[in-house]
């Protein structure tokens, strides 16, 4: 999810990103498809259940996004922080919806066949804005992202970055007031208040992290695990109508527990050496993410129509996603990040250029 990636010194968000992937993809491929008919596999139930837990692994990413992209912009100004985002985020996405809507077409899968304009709105990474659907359910959470990193911005543009503790708690206040008080559709989008304690985590770890602790950011810590569990709650009442999903009281407690091993990180319980095979992982987890399910559902279906058993169809499709996920980092992510990066900066130096000459340029009578 979150492209951000962790430095060298940073093996354990690394491999924390790595089991949030691995999680989502065993929820896709063997509690939510065979659940919903999507992905035609005859699963055991107690496979599906414990599979079912995978989908928490969005709110691991979410934990995780928080910590890298506060990271992330206490090391940059506005234009450095939105030229790595979009360097980032926008070539594999773009190739993913790509891949998506080929594969979709070379298999026949007319259920997930976009039209034109699906497709070009897509391309904005925020076609919810437009009316439009995903063109794969898992950009959900993409949007989600990108109204996050909005809020970063605009704590950039207003050089409120250092006040991140009172930023936080009034974030909270206003996921509260949202959740119990005034519920509200814009709240829900511009201010991301379901996953608002998820990112708030994120942030105040990477402010014990960097800044040691405090009375302050262990109160906060503490109000965003209860609100996270409470969330957790309300949101798997609701995913589990759809037959998906843990009982909510799974979910209440699984969230908060995901805070354990930032705790243990930070405490100095839990020592993750750099590896290449978490470097690797981790590397992989953006355009893994953005390319399993759609087109796992669409291969596994016909595999499954052949006769191919559960097993070896979803060993084939795991196998398939993570090969496109590693071609994507090789041939598009590595190439064109820093070009894009820098091309992105460029501009938007030359568009402060050209804001100073024109201030400075004596006006005419």
């Amino acid at each position: 999810m979150s492209g951000a990636a962790a430095g060298p010194r940073d093996a354990g968000i690394d491999l924390l990103r790595c089991l949030a992937a691995l999680a989502v993809v065993a929820f896709h491929f063997v509690s939510r498809g065979p659940t919903l008919g999507e992905l035609p596999l005859d699963v055991p139930e107690t496979a599906r259940a414990l599979a079912g837990v995978g989908y928490l692994g969005v709110h691991l990413f979410f934990i995780i996004s928080g910590y890298v992209i506060l990271m992330t912009a206490m090391r940059s100004d506005l234009c450095g922080f939105v030229a790595s985002r979009l360097s980032r985020l926008v070539p594999a996405f773009w190739v993913g919806v790509a891949l998506t809507t080929l594969v979709a077409i070379v298999t026949e899968s007319e259920r997930y066949i976009p039209g034109l304009t699906q497709v070009l709105l897509n391309l904005t990474l925020m076609p919810d804005l437009f009316g439009a659907a995903p063109v794969d359910g898992v950009y959900w959470s993409l949007s989600v992202e990108i109204h996050f990193y909005a809020l970063v911005a605009i704590v950039l543009a207003l050089r409120l970055i250092d006040r991140a503790e009172w930023l936080v708690a009034a974030w909270l206040v206003i996921s509260v007031l949202e959740l119990a008080v005034v519920p509200s559709w814009q709240m829900q989008v511009w201010f991301c208040t379901r996953w608002a304690p998820l990112f708030a985590a994120g942030v105040l770890f990477y402010r014990l992290r960097s800044h040691g602790g405090s009375p302050a950011r262990w109160v906060l810590l503490a109000f965003s695990a209860i609100l996270a569990g409470i969330q957790a709650w309300v949101e798997a009442s609701r995913v589990g109508d759809a037959g998906v999903g843990v009982p909510p009281w799974v979910a209440a407690i699984v969230v908060p527990a995901l805070y354990l091993p930032f705790l243990a990180w930070d405490r100095g319980y839990l020592l993750v050496r750099p590896r290449p095979w978490i470097a690797l992982g981790a590397a992989l987890s953006y355009p893994l993410y953005l390319v399993h399910q759609n087109i796992g559902y669409m291969v596994g279906s016909r595999l499954a129509q052949s006769g191919l058993s559960a097993v070896w169809a979803m060993t084939i499709v795991s196998a398939l996603a993570i090969a496109l996920a590693w071609s994507i980092n090789r041939l598009v992510e590595r190439p064109l990040a820093r070009p894009l990066r820098s091309a992105v900066s460029g501009a938007f130096a030359s568009i402060r250029r050209n804001r100073d000459h024109r201030a400075r340029a004596p006006r005419s009578s």
